[in-house]
């Protein structure tokens, strides 16, 4: 489950009668994961930034959430996701960082265009896109590059030894 999916979610439906929904939530349940888990570690990576995603939808309701015509609720959803990856990005994963908390990083998109010239897309900002051709040589992705030999790409926490997973890169 994305953090997108998990940001979705709205404490009270939109089709549960006003009388209701509660005036005072006192707590939020999320289901971590059905996948085992041997270590904090892999916890840690699985939780965060879900977590972060779900304790935003479970406090704070959205302009969006049960105003909007259906027309008008993906664009607003949208805007309001991209506001709250911002935050994430620019303030939470540098404490959660320093607490030692292990983040998953998102991997960066990418595309091969016709004159094949490769193009990374970063999912949220305050990562430095990298491109390799053998996963051990790292080079910084600052625009379009010949895909030529290049055959993996990831994202890196600005500052920070914390990457995404590896992509192989498909021609």
């Amino acid at each position: 489950m994305t953090a997108l999916l998990v940001y979705w979610f709205q404490p009270a439906s939109s089709n549960v009668p006003c009388s209701a929904k509660p005036t005072k939530i006192l707590a939020g349940l999320a289901p971590a994961s059905r996948v085992l888990t041997r270590d904090q570690r892999s916890v840690e990576y699985m939780l965060f930034p879900r977590l972060l995603a779900f304790a935003e939808r479970a406090w704070h309701q959205a302009e969006w959430e049960g105003k909007l015509s259906q027309a008008a609720f993906l664009p607003a959803l949208n805007r309001d996701f991209s506001e709250f990856t911002q935050v994430v990005a620019k303030r939470h994963y540098s404490r959660l960082v320093k607490a030692d908390i292990n983040v998953r990083i998102p991997p960066p998109g990418y595309q091969i265009d016709a004159h094949h010239q490769l193009e990374l897309r970063a999912a949220m900002p305050n990562l430095k896109l990298e491109y390799s051709a053998d996963a051990m040589t790292w080079h910084t992705y600052t625009g379009a590059v010949s895909a030529d030999n290049i055959h993996f790409v990831r994202a890196r926490l600005i500052n920070s030894p914390h990457t995404s997973r590896i992509i192989a890169v498909e021609p």
